[in-house]
């Protein structure tokens, strides 16, 4: 019984994780928009650089995805919070 006590009190007060979840999936939902928006002029201001959005601004551009997880470290960001992508060029 005290295991299953001591087991119990580790996790977090019920709604305190989902609340957070909630809110991070809501914000990336946005950031994703904002990204689908934007797609357009993104593309054409950074031709083949990968663009990470995080609060519906651009917080990092590289060359690379692996240079823009770096950038995104620097800078104390999550890659986990952000939302990313590639803007290719398509041809016409």
């Amino acid at each position: 019984m005290a295991g299953q006590e001591r087991r119990q009190s580790r996790r977090s007060p019920p709604g305190e994780f989902t609340f957070g979840f909630m809110e991070q999936y809501k914000q990336f939902q946005r950031d994703q928009a904002f990204l689908n928006n934007q797609r357009e002029q993104l593309t054409s201001q950074h031709p083949e650089q990968w663009v990470a959005i995080y609060n519906e601004e651009v917080v990092a551009i590289a060359g690379s995805q692996e240079d823009l997880w770096a950038e995104l470290g620097n800078k104390n960001i999550s890659k986990n919070l952000i939302a990313c992508d590639r803007m290719k060029m398509t041809p016409l």
